[in-house]
């Protein structure tokens, strides 16, 4: 018992530097590890923390994999662009076809791709069979001027997302696991003006296709009415213009309004600064929010003043309504938003595409569609500013005023009048 009390007492001195033994030595040895390798512990974190922060780098583009290509100087007048072709170990003319041309491919089928470079390689071996290609075999492919012919390529999202650089730096991004989308084509002319290629025949209802082919969550209804469309067409193609996210201009400004104020009638008045001139509108009576199915509009559905007076109305054409009892204008009210006009014409009926006209041939509202009619401005002078006289138009004041003077002088003169000449 006291030999093992001692033999802790030791341990204890050894601990607090007081003996010499091995143990203080091992002890100062760990200190001294622990001390040096501070620094190199904060390094490793500072520079963990710098590669957590930095932005991803972006696949790198690559050569096509089945060929190389240069492109060969042409008139622009033959309408025609031409490139050397040279092959790459293991392609195959269906390889080349659909690396090189996949818009082609994409739109007019693989087989369309095929015969265009199996008739470029047929021009120079025209002994050989469209399957005995061999390595470093040279064509020129001739194609339409403006086809897409891939310069580079990126594949990203393990193959699902190829993206496409053409020799005159146009873009194609293909998805070739999205349901609704093929390709987006981004033109280098004109960046904003993005083609976009939809799946025809995808499962997905017209307003989930609206919602990736426009990159919105909230499509308009103009939108998902496009989509309907399109999907029935031979491609179905829409242009999206990435300046402005929906076709329903009001939708590009609405977040601009300076004011909003709800109506009696169930509409929300949006006001927008007069000094704004980017924002084609004054005013807007809104009741379609952003509802995507025009079936769910309220009857009376939005009204739109414009910066030149113009006035547009959104029905919903219920069972029973007279056109002409809606194409009345409401000028009084209509002149508190647009202050410097005062009077509008009856509204004129206007085609909204995608959907079907509301009014037949014979001028007869068709029930449940959407009806658009368009007011004029028409500009009324106030009495006092020379355009009207004593209430009466000063064209038709200065016609009477006129025609008396000519008949008093056309008219003889009296008795008296004339003997006094004498």
């Amino acid at each position: 018992m006291e030999a093992s009390h001692k033999g802790s007492l030791v341990g204890v001195d050894a601990m607090h530097g007081v003996g010499a033994g091995p143990w203080s030595l091992v002890l100062l040895a760990r200190h001294v590890l622990v001390l040096a390798a501070l620094p190199l512990l904060a390094l490793v974190s500072l520079i963990a923390r710098e590669v957590r922060a930095a932005p991803a780098a972006g696949p790198l583009a690559d050569a096509p994999r089945t060929y190389e290509a240069e492109p060969l100087e042409t008139d622009a007048a033959e309408g025609v662009e031409r490139y050397t072709f040279r092959v790459r170990p293991g392609a195959t003319l269906w390889d080349i076809a659909t690396e090189a041309l996949p818009r082609t491919a994409l739109e007019e089928g693989p087989a369309r791709a095929l015969e265009l470079v199996e008739a470029a390689f047929k021009q120079t071996y025209p002994e050989r069979s469209a399957n005995d290609v061999r390595l470093d075999d040279a064509f020129v492919l001739e194609v339409p001027a403006g086809t897409f012919v891939t310069a580079s390529l990126v594949s990203a999202d393990r193959g699902r997302t190829i993206e496409y650089t053409s020799f005159q730096g146009d873009r194609l991004i293909e998805y070739r696991a999205d349901p609704a989308v093929i390709y987006r084509l981004v033109p280098a002319a004109e960046p904003w003006r993005v083609r976009v290629l939809l799946r025809a025949g995808t499962s997905l209802p017209a307003v989930e296709v609206a919602r990736r082919a426009y990159e919105t969550a909230t499509p308009d209804f103009l939108q998902v009415r496009t989509i309907r469309a399109v999907l029935s067409e031979t491609p179905p193609v829409i242009y999206v213009d990435t300046r402005h996210p929906y076709l329903d201009q009001f939708r590009n400004y609405r977040d601009r309004a300076v004011a909003v104020e709800p109506q009696e009638d169930g509409l929300q008045l949006y006001r927008f600064d007069p000094a704004d001139e980017e924002v084609p509108f004054l005013a807007v009576e809104d009741a379609i929010g952003d509802e995507w199915d025009a079936a769910n509009f309220p009857a009376v559905a939005r009204r739109e003043f414009y910066r030149d007076g113009t006035v547009k109305q959104y029905f919903l054409t219920q069972p029973g309504d007279i056109l002409s009892l809606l194409s009345r204008p409401d000028n009084r009210r209509w002149a508190t938003l647009l202050p410097d006009w005062t009077a509008w014409t009856e509204g004129e009926p206007e085609r909204l595409p995608p959907f079907a006209p509301a009014v037949t041939e014979a001028g007869a509202l068709l029930p449940g569609r959407l009806l658009v009619l368009v007011h004029r401005p028409r500009r009324v002078e106030r009495a006092g500013t020379g355009v009207e006289c004593l209430g009466i138009p000063l064209g038709l004041a200065i016609t009477a005023g006129l025609a008396g003077w000519w008949r008093q002088r056309r008219a003889p003169a009296p008795w008296w009048g004339r003997a006094r000449d004498a």
